[in-house]
């Protein structure tokens, strides 16, 4: 992860500083944390502790418009949450306002792209969980989920309902290839084979099963034949 120079820090500081003094409301001291490993994730507002996450790698590699937007868009979440109280909508009307009232267009989400060769964020399992209150169901990380499960309490921000657990998400299954990468000579099996050589480190075995029933014409009880003795030819 990238580090954030100390002349970088003080810019990210002076916005935070001039987006509450716009606002006119008294916010305290503000904890600004560099520490998210997401790509999907610019930053987050923590209302409970009146912290800042930001992003490293997005912050350095679009440092104008991250610290002029996403500094602002978080820190407007904290403002909201002192001016109206904690249950409004994330990204609500009261927050649009707080956007617009420190000199920001309204946006839910970036456009951040990471810069190459650099890795950014970490894959961990995903579980689900919903609010026993309005039902809105959310995702969580083990750590979470294990606390939940040994009776922890967590309150949802937007409604005030408690989250309860519910199980791990299931994972995405792969798409079978699309047609027109597949060879249409040669015998089914011929097919299913090269099919195979081409696929087999992203699709699991339904996948595949899936992807000779519909480019090569197997029916499935031929395409699972088929895929066992592939398979075990290429082992």
């Amino acid at each position: 992860m990238f580090t954030v120079s100390p002349a970088l820090k003080k810019r990210v500081e002076d916005r935070v500083k001039e987006c509450v003094v716009k606002s006119g409301v008294d916010c305290g001291k503000i904890e600004i944390r560099y520490d998210i490993n997401s790509k999907r994730l610019g930053g987050q507002a923590l209302l409970r502790d009146n912290v800042i996450r930001l992003n490293p790698v997005y912050l350095n590699a679009h440092t104008e418009d991250y610290i002029y937007d996403t500094v602002a868009h978080e820190v407007c979440h904290l403002i909201a949450h002192k001016k109206y109280g904690r249950y409004i909508s994330d990204h609500g009307t009261e927050w649009k306002n707080t956007m617009r009232s420190v000199g920001v267009v309204p946006s839910r989400t970036h456009n951040y792209t990471v810069p190459e060769g650099i890795k950014l964020g970490k894959q961990t399992a995903k579980y689900q969980v919903v609010c026993n209150k309005c039902g809105e169901k959310m995702e969580c990380g083990p750590k979470v989920f294990a606390k939940l499960n040994r009776g922890a309490s967590y309150k949802h921000n937007r409604c005030g309902g408690v989250i309860a657990p519910v199980g791990k998400v299931a994972a995405a299954k792969p798409a079978a290839p699309a047609p027109s990468s597949i060879p249409k000579t040669g015998s089914k099996k011929d097919q299913c084979v090269a099919i195979y050589k081409a696929y087999h480190k992203v699709l699991d075995r339904q996948g595949m099963i899936t992807a000779f029933v519909k480019n090569a014409g197997c029916t499935p009880a031929g395409a699972a034949t088929y895929f066992a003795a592939i398979k075990k030819e290429f082992a």
